[in-house]
């Protein structure tokens, strides 16, 4: 499974989960922006929407807390629409998504 929101174009982010990923990956390509602060704030969304346990790579480039809560909500749609369509309802697939990625 794939999943790809958001994009690389300016002041947007694109979040990449992948039954291919092993280890979460942000990646920040905005220079001016401490990658710190960057990896803080991302990695907090993750966190409060569950996706941490997905190891999803992530491409910053400027966008906004808005933004990023939004990215993070239709991440959160597709693999749950992949998980039900997957099991009927069920979880088969998210659990072998997730064994993928330990």
């Amino acid at each position: 499974m794939e999943i790809s929101i958001g994009s690389i174009e300016s002041s947007d982010i694109l979040i990449v989960i992948s039954s291919k990923n092993k280890k979460l990956v942000i990646n920040n390509l905005v220079m001016e922006i401490d990658s710190k602060l960057v990896n803080d704030t991302i990695t907090k969304y993750l966190s409060e929407y569950d996706l941490i346990k997905y190891n999803p790579t992530v491409y910053y480039t400027g966008a906004n807390t808005w933004v990023i809560n939004a990215r993070c909500e239709a991440v959160v749609s597709l693999v749950n629409s992949y998980s039900e369509q997957c099991n009927e309802g069920g979880n088969k697939c998210e659990k072998q998504l997730l064994s993928n990625n330990r």
